[in-house]
């Protein structure tokens, strides 16, 4: 993902989450199903999905201690922006950077 970020210019949305949350399955459900969050997503991001009992490497990286959470990332593994649970609009927020 940081290597296309690094190709493209665009940023990655990194989604850490795990099977076991809650929240997290309202974020894949409803949140990432939501058609203006789709086209956004893919239209300015590297979108990148990391479960934390998977990957504790990368959620210890990024001192991931609770879950949800979103990151935005530069090319170079940066973080810009962080947030919890979002809703649709809410990403769309994000991603605009209010």
């Amino acid at each position: 993902a940081l290597d296309e970020a690094r190709r493209t210019g665009r940023p990655v949305l990194a989604d850490f989450n795990a099977t076991w949350c809650p929240p997290c399955a309202a974020m894949k459900h409803d949140t990432w199903t939501d058609d203006d969050v789709e086209r956004a997503v893919s239209a300015s991001t590297v979108p990148l999905l990391v479960d934390i009992d998977r990957d504790p490497p990368t959620a210890s990286r990024y001192g991931i201690e609770a879950v949800p959470t979103v990151l935005l990332l530069d090319g170079n593994g940066t973080v810009i922006r962080r947030a919890g649970f979002l809703p649709a609009s809410g990403v769309l927020r994000f991603l605009d950077g209010d």
